[in-house]
């Protein structure tokens, strides 16, 4: 799970301080994430869904199918309707 948050910082063009304050996640929790210290909770995944609720859980937990949840709008910006 650690680079899937990885790429969500990415791909949100976030420092990993950015992060943590956008998601309420400390910032030392955070690090020890990402240098596989120790591993996401639910509650860090909770966080991180509230903050991006476009993010699909199945990705975020399992790395299954796409990063995003899409709807018929973002279907429509997407081929210029």
């Amino acid at each position: 799970m650690k680079d899937r948050i990885r790429q969500i910082m990415e791909d949100q063009h976030l420092t990993q301080q950015s992060f943590a304050q956008m998601t309420q996640i400390s910032t030392p929790t955070l690090s020890n994430i990402l240098t596989g210290k120790s591993r996401a909770t639910l509650n860090t995944v909770e966080l991180i869904k509230r903050k991006f609720p476009l993010i699909s859980l199945d990705w975020l937990l399992y790395g299954v199918g796409p990063m995003y949840i899409h709807d018929g709008r973002s279907e429509e910006r997407r081929v210029g309707k």
